[in-house]
């Protein structure tokens, strides 16, 4: 409540597009349900270069808010990073749930796979494989993925 509606409780709350949204939504409902209504009074972007060219404009940010270390600043500019991935989303009519689901299945998978390859390569150091091995085993599971994948 503002200062004003508090000191004066019969004044109208000024109304707003957003309310109505409830708070508690899980992260990528309630950053769908904010932009859907922004939407209607035309707060959006009609394709999917306008998120595209928002996305490169926030990388910058987040590499300056890791660079300083603060906590705050990180979690403020990955969380614009989230908000604009999720207005991308929207302009290519993809539920943001939906494609965060699709690409924890496809790691997982991935991941799986590349667990079988390093089974058979034995471990650099001491007792676990290096980066550089599981790396390549990962782009060997990518490149095996592609393969299968018609064009």
């Amino acid at each position: 409540m503002t200062q004003v509606a508090r000191k004066n409780p019969d004044r109208p709350r000024e109304s707003s597009v957003l309310d109505g949204i409830p708070t508690g939504l899980a992260g990528l409902d309630r950053a769908r349900e904010l932009k859907d209504h922004a939407a209607r009074i035309g707060f959006d972007w009609t394709g999917p270069e306008g998120p595209l060219d928002k996305f490169a404009e926030e990388i910058p940010e987040m590499r300056e808010a890791i660079e300083s270390g603060d906590p705050a600043r990180i979690l403020d500019e990955l969380g614009d990073l989230f908000m604009v991935l999720t207005l991308l989303a929207r302009t290519l009519k993809i539920e943001s749930e939906d494609a965060l689901r699709h690409a924890c299945d496809k790691f997982e998978r991935r991941f799986r796979a590349m667990e079988l390859i390093l089974r058979d390569i034995p471990p650099e150091g001491e007792g676990t494989w290096s980066l550089s091995q599981r790396e390549a085993a990962w782009q060997a599971v990518k490149r095996a993925e592609k393969a299968l994948t018609p064009s």
